[in-house]
């Protein structure tokens, strides 16, 4: 069947290119920073096992810290990230965080309905930021292009982080960046973000390549009628109206907080 002009458009991608730019991106922000390393959590995400891929690229391994937050002393790590890292020569430690997490969303209760997500997230955010600050390391997040725009992350983790340098990919091109960084052994399995997947199960789209070509053709200027003819009619106008409405709205969550001099 012949694909949509949309989708051909998020498909016509040079992996290449992206891991020479945000190569780069890094470097910069580390020599601009002053700080002697970089710090990140890892998960077994695609997002996360890329950046961490790119990272070995920017620095030495030796000059990389990782956490990988674990909810349990009996839960231990992924088999495939924890291959990864051992391939990228990466150092991690382990930090428990599911006991304090419960207790926060048991006292919340009767207050708001906070999701416990919102919860971890949040309380890793402040747990990376002392490591961060404490050792002088640059702090990354994994928060791609998609749900950048779409405002699908945690305020306050993403808004911790000292660079956020996968927002210039798309959801659906990060496995083409991963082929191109020869770890595709390792990301088979990978999981979607928990926020991202409650994210889609709103909209009622699981395709990632449909939500990004509706997200490239807003940021073409395209009307929602456009969008739905580059699409091949395949998706519904309220639906591009939905997704348009996120952007929108999410630009104070992107942007925030607004300040005045």
């Amino acid at each position: 069947m012949p694909t949509s002009p949309l989708l051909r458009r998020v498909r016509m991608v040079n992996p290449q290119q992206w891991i020479i730019k945000i190569v780069k991106d890094i470097r910069d922000a580390l020599n601009e920073s002053g700080r002697d390393g970089l710090l990140f959590r890892v998960t077994d995400t695609v997002s996360s096992m890329v950046l961490a891929t790119l990272a070995v690229k920017a620095v030495r391994p030796h000059e990389i810290r990782t956490v990988y937050f674990i909810q349990s002393r009996r839960y231990r790590m992924p088999p495939d990230l924890n291959r990864l890292l051992d391939y990228l020569r990466v150092r991690y430690e382990y930090i428990e965080i599911g006991s304090i997490t419960k207790t926060i969303k048991n006292y919340m209760t009767g207050y708001t309905n906070i999701d416990i997500e919102d919860i971890r997230e949040s309380l890793s955010a402040l747990i990376l930021r002392e490591i961060s600050d404490k050792h002088r390391l640059l702090l990354l997040g994994e928060t791609n292009k998609t749900m950048w725009l779409l405002g699908a992350f945690n305020p306050i983790y993403t808004k911790t982080m000292d660079l956020l340098p996968l927002t210039t990919i798309y959801s659906s091109q990060l496995r083409k960046v991963a082929a191109e960084l020869h770890i595709m052994p390792y990301i088979r399995r990978a999981r979607e973000p928990e926020t991202w997947m409650r994210f889609k199960t709103g909209l009622g789209i699981v395709d990632d390549e449909v939500i990004d070509a509706i997200l490239y053709g807003i940021s073409r200027n395209k009307t929602d009628r456009e969008i739905m003819e580059g699409l091949d009619n395949s998706v519904s106008e309220a639906l591009v109206r939905e997704v348009r409405r996120y952007v929108e709205e999410g630009y104070l969550k992107r942007n925030g907080p607004l300040v005045t001099l």
